[in-house]
């Protein structure tokens, strides 16, 4: 399966849009996955984070301002010899890259979980009513 994911590719086309927000899909930095569900970075964050646990939570927020930092002059690391910010932008892609937030398992696990709470479902039919 590895082997042939390596063969495969996906054209982007300038008309592509972003599955979460609608916005041109170029016009900020993307992930495009297998399935062919595209996300702009901000929008895949912003979908991940209700699914997450509070300690990824915390990490992706500790990464994204790491990344917002202007960089030092002594931002490389003696270790892997990427700077903080190369490190940042791996480890944040590794935890929202891995699967698709629309068809992957995190999506299939949660989906018992009701759309809205049960005392705002009760308000909103008490309000048709």
């Amino acid at each position: 399966e590895i082997s042939q994911a390596k063969s495969r590719y996906q054209f982007v086309r300038a008309t592509d849009r972003c599955s979460v927000c609608g916005d041109l899909l170029l016009s900020r930095e993307f992930y495009l996955f297998s399935c062919t569900h595209k996300f702009h970075t901000d929008c895949l964050i912003e979908v991940l984070l209700p699914h997450l646990g509070p300690a990824r939570r915390r990490r992706i927020n500790e990464l994204q301002t790491i990344l917002k930092q202007a960089p030092t002059e002594e931002t490389v690391s003696t270790f892997s010899g990427q700077t903080r910010e190369e490190q940042a932008a791996q480890e944040l892609a590794d935890i929202i890259a891995g699967e698709c937030c629309f068809c992957g398992e995190l999506v299939i696990r949660d989906i018992d979980t009701p759309f809205i709470e049960d005392a705002l479902f009760d308000q909103t039919i008490n309000e048709w009513l």
